[in-house]
């Protein structure tokens, strides 16, 4: 029987041959993955937030062998604030990326700015083994300025994400909060993800879905 999975460290015993990945859903958009020997973390949000409906899967203090913590977008259960100081200085090597109109919210938490990546898309980078491909989303901070790329937000930059994480051969598509968008459709039409996990909620208005190989639905009312 396998080992149980309850830190992102326990991550690094499960056997993958190349070009697997192991996923772990942590609750709300959050997962951790390990691909290419490495293990990062999406979206996690482990905040004791009071309208939680079920505990967050483990401590900020426990997330030890973690390479980055990657956060698509500004709202609490995506960048975690409360939570990101712990997780950071658990694995001191590991960055924090995010929409490049967040980083001074993640310097203001008192996280260096040289572990800090301000991601875009077009912009692809290498982290520890593993190709980061930033994609745009379609959402908004609030009702009133959704739903877009957020870019009249933000002096012309993305301020909204999704994450192809590209690992030997395999690439993973974490949505971030997105709709079908045609730019987005065509990006991800180029990147051809093998796994995706994408947010389902009812949508706020009637449109197409993404289209993928294997999903993983990551259901957003579970706080």
């Amino acid at each position: 029987m396998a080992a149980p999975i309850r830190t992102p460290a326990d991550l690094e015993g499960v056997e993958l041959a190349p070009g697997q990945a192991a996923l772990w859903w942590l609750g709300q958009a959050g997962f951790a993955l390990r691909a290419g020997g490495t293990t990062l973390l999406l979206d996690p949000f482990l905040a004791r937030h009071p309208d939680r409906l079920s505990a967050p899967a483990f401590a900020p203090e426990q997330a030890t062998g973690v390479a980055a913590i990657l956060c698509s977008h500004e709202h609490i259960d995506h960048f975690d604030a409360e939570s990101l100081p712990a997780l950071a200085a658990a694995s001191p090597e590991a960055k924090v990326v995010v929409p490049t109109p967040l980083v001074e919210r993640v310097t203001a938490l008192g996280i260096l700015p040289d572990r800090v990546v301000g991601a875009q898309p077009d912009e692809p980078f290498e982290l520890d083994g593993v190709t980061i491909h930033p994609l745009p989303a379609v959402h908004g901070v609030d009702v009133a300025d959704a739903y877009s790329f957020g870019r009249e937000l933000s002096g012309g930059l993305y301020r909204y994400l999704g994450f192809v994480v590209e690992a030997e051969g395999l690439r993973i598509y974490h949505a971030g909060d997105t709709l079908a968008d045609e730019e987005l459709q065509d990006r991800l039409a180029r990147l051809a993800p093998d796994v995706v996990a994408i947010a389902m909620a009812a949508p706020p208005r009637p449109g197409p879905s993404l289209r993928t190989p294997l999903g993983c639905p990551a259901p957003v009312r579970t706080w």
